[in-house]
């Protein structure tokens, strides 16, 4: 099952909350690190997230953003994100469905 290959793939969580309305939660996996290409467990290991530290901590409007760190073969990171905020909230701060948001 998918949600056991993806437990057994995570080195470590880790979450800041830097100030009030920042989130930072990570997941640190083991190698071999996931491909890109791993969407179904890319997409899980997101949701479960935030589930665990985003949703929570909802207040007022609010959006997400989904960054990776990807380690070239020599060694080297580099991080990006992909497109642009997610809306969890509508303008009126009530919660996005989560199935909409997936």
């Amino acid at each position: 099952m998918i949600l056991n290959r993806m437990n057994l793939k995570i080195r470590r969580t880790t979450i800041l909350d830097p100030h009030p309305g920042l989130v930072i939660a990570s997941l640190h996996f083991q190698e071999p690190y996931p491909l890109v290409n791993k969407i179904d467990l890319l997409s899980l290991a997101t949701m479960d997230l935030l589930i665990q530290f985003s949703y929570p901590s909802l207040s007022g409007y609010r959006k997400f953003s989904i960054s990776f760190t990807m380690i070239w073969s020599y060694g080297e990171e580099i991080s990006f994100t992909l497109g642009p905020a997610i809306p969890l909230t509508y303008e009126d701060a009530k919660f996005i469905p989560m199935a909409e948001v997936y």
